[in-house]
């Protein structure tokens, strides 16, 4: 019994401290823009973004956060050009939507509004 307790909390305490861990790309960058070290951190950022494939979902994060260092660093080039690849990955993000959402509203209509799965919207953040 007491070898099943351990194992027990040792499960426990590896999902708790590795579940929440976030990004060390995101706190060194976060880091560096609490000490106002904009460039740094707008570089630390841009560097996070996969190049090989551009859909990437953390794309985004990393592009918006680089754009808002560089805006902050004064870079304006650099700022609209991560701001527009960002843009660009919501605009595929919600063509991908679309086909979906078409599927599952010719179901809600058949059958009921439970057949659609919940997606977030803006203003629920």
């Amino acid at each position: 019994m007491n070898k099943l307790m351990t194992l027990w909390m040792i499960l426990l305490a590896t999902f708790i401290l590795t579940g929440c861990a976030p990004k060390e790309v995101m706190v060194s960058g976060d880091k560096l823009v609490s000490k106002g070290k904009y460039h740094e951190a707008a570089t630390v950022y841009a560097e996070a973004v996969d190049q090989d494939d551009r859909t990437q979902r953390n794309n985004l994060l990393w592009y918006l956060n680089s754009g808002l260092a560089y805006h902050f660093d004064g870079n304006v080039s650099a700022s609209t050009t991560a701001f527009d690849e960002s843009e660009w990955l919501i605009k595929h993000f919600q063509e991908q939507l679309v086909g979906s959402d078409i599927g599952q509203g010719t179901a809600s209509v058949l059958v009921n509004d439970t057949t659609r799965p919940y997606f977030g919207t803006q203003y629920d953040g």
